[in-house]
């Protein structure tokens, strides 16, 4: 077999296997690159394509194998660590992924999509001002590119630079005047920053341009929330879930709106809602142990209390909590037993000191009743510092003794 024929041959086997991954047909695809890489084994597309169709499968440690086999043949190519990085996100390592990412724009800079994923990692981790740097290169590589000028945007208002957020969403404005995202993001900032005007127009208008966009609907209902007008928000919330049943978030909120409305078995509907669908959300869990607490049901305040100190342990508020609860039904014993415990995660902890205070005054233990209570006044309880001015306390004088 002359050479002309076997890379002839070589060809066929190469495009039979890319035709196979474009199939669903991995097994059959790595079985073609590896009979070239028999023949060739210093030839890097058919590592590169194995790699490929090892990660479809969801063989991870596999790919990056291969992946790094070709990267031994080609170790100037950025496409190759690019891909690597792309394997490490996908199982989830971020930071391993994140090292790659940046090997491959040390050798290409000018790959847009990565900038725009080093930014987007930065952002789900809290890292707002890499996230910052990261999206303005990709925005000097595409400074048309309307979605990469609204995540620059929204990262700068994650760090409180919200002039330079309002500028780049006014540019994309610019670029595209009826663009739903820019217009709902200015709104939101408007909204930090309790220019409720501004928020209110921006979001409106959003509505207007995508009446069915159920984040611009979600953010007009939160500003109506902020303003306390709870019926335009509850709408608004409504308008979402009957666009999406399943955002938990909207169910979330509809009972935050309800709960802020005194309506407290309404709003167990929707956290039991949110519950049913992620058992592990806090807010929900703490949520609807205020509410079951606002209704006098202390009982299953305390279950849902307990629930969320599962979920959170080191979180002292929902120790105070449980102690408070514990202390409405008379259980003096656990009201102490978790108050302490709430302290010791946060000794600043003032709703645990105000519930020792009164648990205390009902055993009749003046010295300790009045001890807690001036370590909740010190703390800034008005409550408590008025108690002990009308049993004949002065806060003052006590601190200067």
């Amino acid at each position: 077999m002359d050479k002309k024929e076997q890379a002839e041959i070589i060809l066929q086997q190469l495009k039979e296997g890319q035709n196979a991954i474009e199939q669903k047909q991995y097994e059959y695809a790595i079985a073609c690159f590896q009979k070239i890489i028999a023949v060739l084994p210093k030839y890097v597309t058919p590592y590169v394509d194995i790699g490929i169709a090892y990660t479809f499968l969801g063989n991870f440690r596999a790919a990056i194998n291969f992946y790094q086999k070709a990267a031994k043949l080609e170790p100037n190519n950025a496409a190759i660590y690019y891909a690597i990085g792309e394997v490490y996100l996908l199982s989830k390592d971020h930071r391993t992924a994140m090292h790659y990412y940046g090997k491959t724009v040390k050798l290409n800079p000018k790959i847009v999509e990565v900038w725009e994923t080093m930014g987007n990692l930065s952002q789900v981790e809290g890292r707002y001002r890499d996230a910052v740097r990261y999206f303005k290169k990709a925005v000097e590589l595409a400074p048309e590119n309307i979605t990469l000028i609204n995540k620059l945007g929204l990262a700068y208002s994650d760090i409180e630079e919200d002039e330079e957020a309002i500028q780049c969403l006014e540019k994309s404005l610019k670029i595209k005047p009826d663009d739903v995202e820019a217009t709902y993001l200015l709104g939101n900032i408007y909204r930090l920053l309790e220019n409720y005007k501004e928020a209110l127009r921006y979001h409106k208008k959003a509505v207007n341009l995508d009446p069915e966009n159920l984040l611009a609907n979600f953010e007009l209902g939160f500003t109506y929330m902020d303003l306390r007008n709870f019926e335009d928000a509850l709408r608004y919330f409504q308008k979402v879930l009957d666009l999406n049943p399943n955002y938990t978030l909207a169910s979330l909120t509809m009972g935050a709106t309800y709960l802020a409305m005194k309506k407290d078995e309404e709003a167990i509907r929707y956290f039991e809602k949110v519950i049913a669908v992620e058992p592990e959300n806090i807010q929900a869990v703490k949520s609807i142990a205020f509410s079951y607490y606002a209704l006098g049901d202390y009982q299953k305040a305390i279950y849902y209390y307990e629930k969320a100190a599962e979920i959170e342990p080191n979180n002292s508020s929902i120790y105070s909590s449980l102690g408070n609860t514990y202390y409405k039904i008379k259980n003096y014993e656990e009201a102490i037993r978790y108050c302490h415990f709430a302290i010791g995660l946060d000794d600043k902890n003032t709703e645990a000191y105000v519930t020792l205070s009164k648990t205390f005054g009902d055993l009749e233990d003046r010295k300790q009743q009045v001890a807690f209570s001036i370590i909740a006044a010190q703390l800034g309880e008005k409550s408590q510092k008025r108690w002990l001015e009308e049993n004949g306390f002065v806060l003052e004088d006590i601190l200067n003794t």
